[in-house]
C-alpha cells in the first residue's frame, strides 16, 4: 500500500511538472499575478507489480478545483487561483480545446490560463 501511495504521488508532481513546463512555454511576463483554470480531472492510478485488485488508492489532486493549487504550492509552483467568475470563463475556453496532454490542451487567452484536463 505505501509503494502505492508513493508511486501515486511521483505521478502527481509528474504532471504537475507537465503542466507547468506548459504554462512556461506560454512565455507570460506576470504569471504570478495571472489567474490559471483548470478545467476538467485527470486522475491517474499508478500500474505498480505490488498493486492489488481493489487496493484503496487515494483521489488525486487534479480531479478537485480546490485541491491541485494548493498541491502544486507544496512542490514549489505559486500560481494564483483563478475566482469563480474566471473559472466559468475558462470553461467555456475549454469547450473548443482538446484535452490533455494534447498540445492544445493549455492556453491563455483573455486573461487566464486555461488548462483543459478532460
Amino acid at each position: 500500500m505505501f509503494y502505492t501511495d508513493y508511486m501515486q504521488y511521483e505521478s502527481e508532481v509528474d504532471l504537475a511538472n507537465k503542466i507547468s513546463s506548459k504554462i512556461d512555454s506560454l512565455d507570460i511576463k506576470e504569471i504570478n499575478n495571472t489567474p490559471v483554470a483548470i478545467v476538467g480531472g485527470y486522475a491517474h492510478v499508478p500500474n505498480t507489480p505490488v498493486a492489488i485488485n481493489g487496493e484503496f488508492v487515494n483521489l488525486s489532486f487534479f480531479i478537485d478545483r480546490g485541491r491541485y493549487m494548493g498541491f502544486m504550492k507544496t512542490i514549489g509552483y505559486y500560481y494564483k487561483y483563478d475566482t469563480d467568475e474566471e473559472f466559468l470563463l475558462a470553461k467555456k475556453i475549454a469547450q473548443n480545446m482538446k484535452p490533455w496532454p494534447s498540445p492544445e490542451s493549455i492556453k491563455y487567452e483573455q486573461g487566464v490560463v486555461v488548462i483543459k484536463l478532460s
